[in-house]
């Protein structure tokens, strides 16, 4: 893959949290052992990103993640949040659905 398109960041991002598998580009975020259980005691997440697009796969990579930390964050602060945690993995495809919209205008 050409990564000269892409900004320093975004490599990192990929190298850190983007795997592909066949033509499908998969999120991968572990949890710090002190999350786990706001997390349904997952030492990771793991899920597709359903896209083979390199850059929509960023994109959408970056939306969970900035989900997952603010999360966490909120964690950290005092929050116990396993109802929000649980909320935010299963809305996990309707992220994907609104990140989608802003990759791939619908044409009308």
């Amino acid at each position: 893959m050409k990564y000269s398109s892409l900004s320093k960041g975004f490599v990192t991002l990929r190298a850190k949290y983007i795997q592909k598998k066949g033509n499908t580009f998969y999120f991968r975020k572990y949890i710090s052992p002190k999350y786990r259980e706001y997390f349904g005691n997952r030492s990771q997440i793991f899920e597709s990103l359903k896209t083979s697009d390199e850059l929509t796969a960023l994109r959408r990579a970056k939306l969970r993640i900035a989900e997952i930390d603010k999360r966490i964050a909120s964690i950290s602060e005092g929050g116990d949040l396993r109802d929000s945690a649980a909320a935010v993995l299963a809305q996990s495809d309707l992220l994907l659905t609104c990140s989608n919209r802003f990759t791939h205008p619908v044409k009308r």
